[in-house]
């Protein structure tokens, strides 16, 4: 999903999720900065990671929800 502020869709993924029952959601163009803290963005039943574009530009960002029925973890490649 390509979500141009995702904020203010929220509640439009909110009825997706509860119409297809995913395991995974990818958000890109997520809009997200330092303004907007994990529990705005939270949907129950998910863990969520996000990587937000740094507040000097607009725009960017990707979420990606993954379902507490799988065991994910995060893992940030060395640099």
């Amino acid at each position: 999903m390509n979500a141009r502020s995702l904020v203010s869709k929220m509640d439009e993924l909110l009825i997706l999720v509860e119409v297809y029952k995913p395991h995974i959601i990818g958000i890109t163009e997520s809009w997200g900065n330092s303004d907007i803290t994990d529990s705005e963005l939270s949907i129950t039943g998910f863990n969520l990671f996000r990587r937000d574009r740094p507040t000097t530009h607009k725009g960017g960002g990707v979420l990606l929800y993954v379902s507490d029925e799988l065991e994910a973890v995060e893992w940030k490649a060395q640099s």
